[in-house]
């Protein structure tokens, strides 16, 4: 799909979560989980093709399995043989509105033969597909190597989150649990649908199904358990380098599928809370939850074009990205966003003071003295505010600061031995403005740039904030004399000596999804981020 086709993709789905057609309290898209990595079934199918033509896995190649058939003409049984060379299972996640999120994986007969007891071999003729549902998912702990899960590790199922060690590096697996359903369904239907062969009642029978069954569902304690060889995904709490504090502490799944036949579109979704984060996921009925409200709104987590996004809640990118980068140039910050409007806003206390010192203004006889000030500037706090103006444009950020300090004056006249004197308070105002007209507040700070390499989304504050900082000086000159003007222009010149030095924080491989230690998602930069509450990133999983 070109660029521009990518672009409208992105708006329609960006448009819709600007202006939710089902009112929230939140209008967050991510559950509360602080971070959520999505991507489709076709990335998933090239990862188990991949394992299974290294053939060095588990992955079903040859299904040999005796199948007692019954016959018409007889009392017994015929034991009859089956050896099949199978093709690569083909993933598609079902759409369910329930609590556990289920797959399918269909796989093409290649060859092959059927022997009945006593007979001969004959061919199986290729063309028939086999198809096995209601696949739970589950997650398990360990090491693939060779495109399998060691040791015999425990299952936990997919509506249960799971929890990462607090001192240990550990790795998740999302899995096909085959052995959590002995009610698997099993279809045989070929791959034309003109296509007819004797072989139809040897798929289509029911004994043959139920083996097929019960050669996928061996229990936990088996050793040759299949489940352990597909593997789907794979989360780690390894720190990013770029982004130590990044440390996922647990994680969920769920799957979302369309049914719009028209739209090649199944996807999977990985839900992760980061040590340091605000740490409300909501676990249950994730499943549920999440399918629903993409269905309500009619759009999908990918859109059209793309077969990744990456999703940042507003809460923790305010709360725990910002935060971080933006209290390394001295300031506090607090997320004050409204949860039901589409943009956040952040309070900046910066924690230094203003300096305004004293100053005189000396014209023959007359000295005009301002006292100046020691302003705390956490009494003033700097609003920014993020905000998606456009669907097709990146996020636009403004901010809005003002600082108001009396300062005392006095002007003196001295003049053959006398002291005359006036004095007051000019109510000193700073502000946050476009060259110097305070009333284009807040300011759009235009030049401030969101940029996104292959494994860090930065933030370039410009210009420096001390930069667009302008005094506002009174309209009213009390004492009617040039030196009011004077001392006004020097007010001008004091500043608050204050900046948000540039920042980036490190998202691909904290997720480590599919090949773990690598990057995963490539984003297209063409696309950049957007913000319709939560930050999104566009892109498609990296081919190994």
């Amino acid at each position: 799909m070109d660029i521009e086709k990518r672009k409208k993709a992105v708006g329609e789905m960006v448009k819709t979560m600007l202006n939710p057609k089902h009112k929230r309290e939140d209008i967050s898209f991510t559950l509360g989980w602080d971070v959520v990595a999505t991507y489709s079934e076709t990335q998933i199918n090239s990862l188990l093709e991949k394992r299974y033509n290294e053939n060095k896995t588990k992955i079903l190649h040859t299904l040999e399995m005796a199948v007692d058939l019954p016959q018409s003409y007889k009392k017994t049984p015929d034991r009859t043989q089956y050896v099949l060379k199978i093709g690569p299972p083909v993933l598609e996640f079902e759409a369910t509105g329930g609590a556990q999120p289920l797959c399918s994986i269909k796989m093409r007969v290649i060859e092959g033969t059927i022997t009945k007891h006593g007979g001969n071999p004959r061919k199986a003729k290729p063309g028939w597909m086999i198809r096995l549902g209601q696949i739970p998912l589950a997650s398990a702990k360990g090491t693939v190597s060779q495109g399998k899960l060691q040791g015999n590790p425990t299952l936990t199922p997919a509506p249960d989150a799971v929890k990462f060690g607090s001192t240990t590096d550990e790795t998740q697996h999302v899995l096909l649990a085959f052995e959590l359903n002995e009610n698997l369904t099993v279809e045989a239907f070929p791959e034309d649908p003109g296509f007819h062969s004797a072989e139809e009642t040897a798929f289509t029978n029911l004994e043959f199904q139920k083996a097929f069954r019960k050669y996928f569902t061996k229990p936990a304690s088996s050793q040759e358990r299949l489940s352990l060889s597909y593997a789907i995904a794979s989360v780690n709490n390894q720190p990013n380098d770029q982004a130590p504090g990044l440390r996922p502490v647990r994680f969920q799944f769920a799957t979302f599928s369309t049914e719009d036949k028209n739209r090649d579109k199944s996807l999977l979704s990985i839900f992760i809370d980061v040590a340091g984060g605000l740490n409300t996921g909501q676990s249950d009925m994730l499943q549920d939850r999440w399918a629903k409200q993409w269905k309500d709104e009619g759009i999908m987590p990918v859109p059209e074009g793309f077969s990744a996004t990456l999703m940042f809640s507003s809460a923790f990118f305010n709360t725990v990205i910002l935060k971080n980068g933006i209290s390394k140039s001295g300031w506090a910050v607090e997320d004050v966003s409204p949860k039901d409007q589409a943009y956040s806003k952040i309070e900046c206390r910066h924690t230094g003071t203003f300096d305004v010192p004293g100053h005189d203004e000396i014209d023959g006889v007359v000295t005009f003295h301002t006292d100046g000030a020691q302003i705390p500037l956490s009494n003033f706090p700097l609003a920014l505010t993020i905000r998606q103006d456009s669907e097709f444009q990146t996020p636009s950020i403004s901010g809005f600061w003002s600082i108001t300090q009396d300062v005392p004056w006095k002007e003196t006249l001295r003049f053959n031995g006398m002291r005359k004197w006036q004095g007051g308070w000019i109510v000193g105002q700073w502000y946050l403005c476009d060259q110097g007209d305070s009333s284009r507040r807040p300011l759009r700070l235009k030049e401030t740039e969101m940029t996104l390499t292959d494994e860090a989304l930065n933030l370039d504050f410009k210009p420096d904030i001390k930069e667009v900082i302008w005094f506002n000086p009174p309209e009213e000159n009390p004492t009617g004399g040039k030196l009011w003007s004077k001392e006004m222009e020097v007010l001008g010149t004091r500043i608050p000596d204050v900046k948000i030095s540039p920042f980036g924080f490190g998202f691909l491989r904290m997720t480590n999804l599919i090949f773990p230690g690598g990057n995963v998602i490539e984003i297209d930069r063409n696309i950049g981020v957007r913000a319709p509450k939560d930050i999104i990133l566009f892109g498609d999983v990296m081919k190994d």
